[in-house]
């Protein structure tokens, strides 16, 4: 069976920025629709459709230590997404990443041996790197989707246990 984590950027990808807090609902319904073409996810907006199968993620820079700022801005998103678009957010979002960049930079140190402050991740890493670097964190599922505004459409890191998709949203 396909199981699947969708990561999601947060700042020109379903909000303008933090200090911009719009919903850009237009990238909502990009990421929506391409989910119901990737194979095993496609009715995922159904409550009892594939909630085992399909879990939401953070990959956002802009997330640096969950703040109060930051928890009530990302719970106010998944309040609008659940209740105008039915994905179920809030059940499916799964604590494998919901992370600040305190936390990417102890994952790779766990998964990598790399010693690095979060405020150098983005300086040293694309999120590409970072995906393939903590591949193996993620060997409970088979597919991770990254929906991003500055990654590399379309590209596809095959790994043994997991394949990585990333999609550009400007490009959807």
């Amino acid at each position: 069976m396909n199981k699947t984590i969708v990561l999601l950027d947060l700042e020109e990808t379903l909000i303008e920025s933090f200090d911009d807090a719009l919903i850009l609902e237009h990238n909502i319904l990009k990421i929506a629709g391409h989910l119901y073409t990737v194979p095993g996810v496609g009715a995922f907006t159904d409550p009892e459709s594939l909630l085992d199968n399909l879990r939401f993620g953070w990959m956002s820079w802009a997330i640096w230590d969950w703040s109060d700022k930051e928890q009530e801005l990302v719970g106010d998103l998944v309040t609008f997404i659940d209740r105008e678009h039915k994905w179920n957010l809030k059940e499916r979002m799964s604590t494998l990443c919901d992370w600040s960049m305190t936390t990417w930079a102890e994952k790779l140190m766990q998964f990598d041996s790399l010693l690095v402050h979060r405020d150098e991740i983005n300086q040293l890493f694309s999120k590409e790197d970072m995906l393939f670097k903590l591949r193996d964190m993620f060997n409970d599922f088979d597919r991770v989707i990254l929906f991003d505004d500055t990654v590399e459409h379309n590209l596809t890191i095959s790994a043994p246990d997991v394949t990585i998709v990333f999609q550009n949203i400007k490009e959807l």
